[in-house]
């Protein structure tokens, strides 16, 4: 029997245009003149229906209620990032289209990016209260092979409900050019006259929040005379920062904002966070993954032929080929961190280095002893240099020892070029990806 056609990415595009569609649907854009030229941003979304919403939950004379009452149709913002969101670089708008972008909750890409692009330069104002992780990661630049850090969202604090065209990517770190972006667009469009936002930074980043507002629109409501606005510090976070925090910024001391907590935003975080492995590599495939694919498939046509060339049933020569290079970039890793060893250097650092050799030794025996079966001639090549290295006195690391892959052996030995072509694509797979590592850092710069 002929092995059937893999038509996973077919089902995985038609899911996507499926909830793309039904999204339109129930928002009643299909039945809209020009619905998908008109739909507006964030208007795919459900309302959090518990919120206040002039002209529809709210009475009409809304505006005349008492300074003593106005509490009741405050609006509760609370703000926060999730770092652990992260998402690789392994994909473009070229070939991963995006359906209905700024539709529902994240802001609409293209005006995003070219704010950002403006804000580039921008350097975050140093901390006078504590070294919160939501500054000191906006200037640092552990972002290598990251399209994006993390993702920043606002939502209803009160009912947990996110704020249509209210979530974004990070880039490097929780910036305030992002938290200003999200907060404009989740209120601009707001009728209220009462916001209450919290915020884990708000002691720093509510400072200088007026002149960047103004910055993004002069005519922005949200500081008018009759506008009231005030900032809390979630009470989790609270303890983090300095004494004069507690009290300025702490709910217990808010009027109007009863048992709040301001926590809603790392609620939601608990749900989606143990999704981060999987979303992390959406988008095609890394380069190095789809040649392995693209191996994996020849070698399932040449299982029923005349033409395999597998030796073991669990180790194919792809995969042994793949596993060598995974050893050899272990080897480089482990060789710069034990370059670090110096003669002061503490046990345990020393037992680190010693327990990641150990390691890394039993793993290139093994995988040795497979390459064997399809190179036998390494048996020589592996005593020769032991019988060197034991002449020269020399200690033989785990980082130092030659595991004979095609491109090592070169002409020394006769072998089957099959297995050099595999570590051809491979390699050329490798160096394409460093490539791309190289030109995100030169942009980063």
């Amino acid at each position: 029997l002929n092995t059937p056609k893999n038509r996973y990415e077919s089902l995985v595009l038609m899911i996507r245009q499926w909830h793309y569609l039904k999204m339109l649907e129930r928002r009643a854009r299909r039945h809209e003149k020009n619905g998908l030229a008109t739909t507006t941003p964030g208007s795919c979304t459900v309302e959090c229906p518990a919120c206040s919403h002039p002209e529809k939950y709210m009475p009409d004379n809304w505006k005349d209620t008492p300074e003593n009452k106005k509490w009741l149709h405050s609006l509760f913002i609370g703000i926060d990032a999730n770092f652990r969101l992260k998402w690789k670089d392994v994909s473009c708008e070229n070939v991963d289209l995006d359906l209905g972008n700024g539709f529902s909750f994240f802001v609409p890409d293209k005006a995003y990016k070219e704010y950002l692009w403006k804000h580039k330069d921008d350097v975050e104002p140093k901390s006078n209260c504590s070294r919160h992780n939501a500054i000191n990661l906006a200037n640092t630049k552990f972002n290598q092979g990251l399209a994006a850090t993390g993702v920043a969202t606002i939502k209803c604090s009160c009912h947990d409900m996110k704020w249509p065209s209210s979530a974004s990517d990070l880039q490097v770190g929780e910036r305030y050019c992002n938290i200003d972006y999200l907060f404009y667009h989740s209120i601009v469009n707001s009728d209220l006259d009462s916001f209450v936002v919290s915020y884990n930074i708000a002691c720093q980043w509510s400072v200088h929040l007026k002149r960047r507002m103004a910055e993004l629109d002069h005519d922005f409501m949200l500081y008018l005379n009759h506008v009231h606005i005030c900032f809390f510090v979630p009470k989790f976070h609270m303890s983090a920062h300095v004494v004069a925090c507690h009290s300025v910024y702490s709910f217990h001391y808010g009027l109007g904002v009863g048992r709040m907590d301001g926590e809603a935003p790392e609620r939601g975080w608990a749900e989606t966070s143990p999704l981060a492995s999987s979303t992390k590599e959406m988008g095609p495939e890394p380069t190095q993954a789809l040649v392995r694919y693209e191996l994996a498939q020849a070698e399932a046509r040449n299982a029923s032929t005349t033409e395999e060339t597998s030796l073991d049933e669990h180790v194919l020569p792809s995969v042994l080929i793949a596993c060598g290079l995974e050893i050899e970039g272990e080897q480089c890793g482990l060789k710069v961190e034990a370059s670090k060893i110096w003669q002061h250097s503490q046990d345990r650092q020393r037992s680190k280095i010693q327990l990641r050799c150990n390691s890394l030794q039993r793993k290139i025996a093994a995988w040795s002893q497979i390459n064997q079966l399809y190179i036998p001639a390494v048996t020589t090549l592996s005593r020769i240099e032991e019988q060197t290295t034991a002449a020269q006195k020399k200690p033989l690391h785990a980082y130092t020892i030659s595991h004979w892959l095609p491109s090592q052996i070169g002409t020394k030995l006769s072998f089957d070029l099959h297995l050099a072509e595999i570590e051809w694509k491979l390699r050329v797979a490798q160096a394409y990806e460093a490539l791309e590592t190289l030109r995100s850092c030169l942009q980063i710069r």
